[in-house]
């Protein structure tokens, strides 16, 4: 996905590591700032389909600044993070800087991290509270 046009813009690869199985997709989303995240207007979003283990993908173009990325495993792709009646999500999880809420998103700054003018990578780990689907 392209989210910028700059000289300055570069690829931002986002590894997703631990996922349990094949079914469905990974979701990702890409803020940039402390006032969308994390249900406000996203930079930009990704989808692939769902394979054990780890999917990577990558946002093109990204601009220089300060991001924070959600993602979920939907393993029923009905286009969002299924919960109980508690409010405890039933499909994995990630935040970048493999934050581990409590009871909510965590902060936007928690989770931020710096992109600069150079292609990066980062890599996040998909956390599950329930059993397998």
């Amino acid at each position: 996905m392209t989210i910028a046009a700059s000289s300055q813009a570069a690829d931002l690869v986002v590894v997703i590591d631990g996922v349990r199985n094949d079914k469905g997709n990974v979701e990702a989303t890409l803020y940039a700032s402390a006032a969308e995240w994390p249900d406000g207007k996203p930079a930009a979003d990704f989808q692939v389909e769902a394979k054990s283990g780890e999917v990577i993908l990558t946002f093109r173009d990204v601009a220089p600044g300060t991001y924070a990325i959600t993602a979920f495993h939907d393993e029923n792709r009905n286009g969002k993070l299924d919960t109980n009646i508690f409010g405890f999500p039933l499909e994995g999880f990630a935040f970048s800087n493999d934050v581990h809420p409590f009871l909510a998103s965590p902060a936007f700054k928690a989770a931020a991290f710096p992109v600069g003018t150079g292609a990066a990578t980062i890599t996040i780990h998909m956390q599950y509270l329930s059993r397998p689907r």
